[in-house]
Formats: structure tokens, sequence, C-alpha cells
């Protein structure tokens, strides 16, 4: 029998040997799945060497610069088109055209009422210049392969399949089952918790068996929560269309006042 501090000390000389490449090993383990959830949600289903220094860092770091909402920004981007930038660049004005995709693209993405304080000219050069190397990313023949064999465009020897599925429609819809449409804010919540408290001290008046705003409001909340990748809203369509129901929808998918930006949702709400 080996006595047991003799054990405890293998295992402390054991652990101090290790540690050096166990740090190494979680911390490149922690890396590869960080980036790989990165390129998913970029849309981006093959894996360049270049991804992290060309593509997601310079992202993160243009949303850092201009105060941009990380999740709305990431969900807007599953919109985008490569071939929006062809034979765009960035010294080329734009035409402030809501009829050109790239236009509406950019201004849905940089709006001039926004509740961030955005350097509209400066921040659209910028991304005309960023969108210039996510398309070409997007177009290499890899990904694009890659693309139209999920899409059923090509079978996979590469050989076409003589269907047309439309490989952007599929890449975009990919997209967005990695970045939610919804997510639970705190404003929303203050908004919710305000509405059943007003509701909460009329209880003497009213019939508790009928539905209130509040529940109502509640219900929509909690629905959207356990959905949040649905295109709650209706997502896409011109705000003339909408029904009172989505007009609340697409209210609760935006970031709402700018007080209570930056705010995270606490134990107690």
């Amino acid at each position: 029998d080996v006595p047991r501090g003799k054990l405890k000390t293998w295992a402390a000389e054991a652990e101090e040997a290790l540690s050096d490449d166990l740090e190494f090993y979680i911390m490149e383990t922690f890396a590869d799945e960080y980036w790989r959830l990165m390129r998913q949600r970029l849309g981006l289903r093959t894996s360049q060497i270049k991804d992290h220094t060309e593509i997601i860092q310079p992202l993160l770091a243009l949303m850092q610069k201009h105060s941009m909402d990380f999740h709305a920004t990431f969900r807007h981007l599953t919109t985008f088109r490569p071939s929006w930038m062809s034979p765009r660049t960035s010294d080329m004005p734009l035409g402030n055209d809501a009829a050109d995709p790239l236009d509406g693209f950019l201004q849905a993405l940089l709006p001039s009422d926004s509740t961030q304080s955005i350097n509209l000219p400066v921040a659209t050069k910028e991304w005309l210049d960023y969108l210039q190397t996510y398309a070409a990313r997007i177009n290499l023949t890899e990904e694009q392969a890659a693309w139209k064999e999920l899409a059923g465009e090509t079978n996979a020897d590469g050989t076409p399949s003589g269907l047309n599925q439309g490989w952007e429609a599929t890449r975009e819809a990919n997209a967005k089952q990695y970045n939610p449409r919804f997510v639970l804010r705190q404003w929303v919540l203050e908004d919710l918790i305000s509405t059943l408290q007003t509701e909460a001290k009329d209880v003497g008046n009213r019939d508790l068996e009928k539905t209130t705003k509040g529940r109502e409001a509640l219900n929509k909340i909690l629905r959207m929560c356990t959905d949040p990748f649905r295109d709650w809203g209706a997502e896409g369509l011109s705000g003339e269309a909408l029904t009172d129901d989505e007009k609340e929808e697409r209210r609760l998918c935006g970031t709402g006042p700018k007080s209570l930006l930056g705010f995270q949702c606490s134990c107690s709400s």
C-alpha cells in the first residue's frame, strides 16, 4: 500500500507537470469552438484560416466603434447578399434609395433615428469596406459549393442537380437559426412589470377570469422567449402592412429606450 501522503505528493507533481499543457488544450478547444460558432452566426459554412483576423475580429471592432447592438447587427447581417456588392466600391456614393438592396440594407443597419450615436457618413464607408471583404469571403468557390450542396443545387460530387433552390436564401435561413430575432432585454421586462403592477393595483375592480392586457403581454413574451429565432413582427415586411399584433412584436424585438441600453436582466426581473 502507498501512504496517503505519498499519493497526494504524486498528484500535486502530476498536476504541476501537466498544468501548462492542460491550460493550452483548454484554451485551444475554447477558441476552436468560439470561431466555429461565430462562423455559424455569420453564415459561413467552411473554415478559412484568416476568418478570425479578416472577418470576425474586424466585425466586432466595427460594432464596438459605432456602438452597435450585438444581436440586432448579427441578425441583420443574415439578410446580406454578396451579389449586392458587385460592382460597388466603398468610394461610390449611395443613392439613399431603399429600392437598391444594398442601400436598404445599410439604412436598416445604420438608421438615422437610432438610439445610438452613429456618425453615418463614417460608419457607412467603413461598413462598405467591411462588406466588400465579407462578400468576397462568402463568394469563395469552396464556400459557395458548400451552400449549393445544402440547397440541393449540386450533388455531393459537385455536379449540378438540376434544381435551383437559391443557395443565398438557404444560407440566410440557416444563419437565422443561430441569431435570435427576439432577445429578452431589460426594457422589455421593465415594460411588462409596469403593466402587471398597474393591473395588480386595480385587482378589486375587475373580473379575475377575464384576459387582461398584462396577461396577454406576459403570454406573448413567454412565447417569444421560447422561440427567439422565429421571424417575429413579420420581419422583412414593410411597416405599413403590419397588423397591430405584428407591430407589437416588432417593438419588442427593438433595442428599446436609450436609458436602458446595456442593462442586464436582473434575478428579480
